[in-house]
């Protein structure tokens, strides 16, 4: 794992990135059909960047992840793609938290990075071992927690993860 300065958005020359922002568990319905609520942080930066993820994201999420009772979603980690040029990238979310309007929490964290890890081994397999992930740092910020906290849950993971701090 690297922490690195600066945005999961900026212009990256390497050929093969997975972007993920963190997200939460709320998905509403909208005339368009199910979306995930992306309304502030890297989570919104990630939909001004790519107007209709919040579509795609919460398709996903229902075809993959699991309803829990109170309505929310538990998905670890979702994605969409698209083909820019040469260079593949994969755009998607980390959850951290159930809904918008709470906090991060450690386990939901701590079960995105499995899922993370999952992912990691399974594109390794396709001899994808190239892959970059580049995700805003989880839960710190708009988390409410800090970076001291999550750090444990994060530290073992590859150098191919790399955490971004503003």
């Amino acid at each position: 794992m690297k922490v690195c300065k600066g945005n999961i958005f900026n212009p990256d020359v390497r050929k093969q990135v997975v972007i993920l922002a963190t997200t939460n568990g709320t998905i509403y319905k909208s005339s368009g059909g199910p979306r995930l609520v992306m309304g502030g942080g890297a989570a919104k930066g990630l939909l001004d960047a790519l107007p209709g993820i919040d579509l795609t994201l919460a398709r996903n999420i229902m075809e993959h992840g699991r309803k829990e009772q109170n309505g929310s979603w538990s998905y670890g980690v979702a994605y969409g793609h698209k083909s820019l040029g040469m260079a593949w990238r994969y755009f998607g979310g980390f959850q951290t938290k159930v809904a918008v309007s709470e906090d991060s929490t450690l386990e939901i964290i701590s079960n995105s990075v499995k899922v993370l890890e999952e992912h990691i081994k399974d594109m390794g397999k396709n001899g994808d071992r190239e892959w970059i992930w580049k995700i805003n740092y989880p839960g710190i910020g708009l988390g409410g927690l800090k970076r001291e906290q999550v750090e444990p849950l994060i530290s073992h993971l590859p150098d191919c993860v790399e955490f971004y701090l503003l």
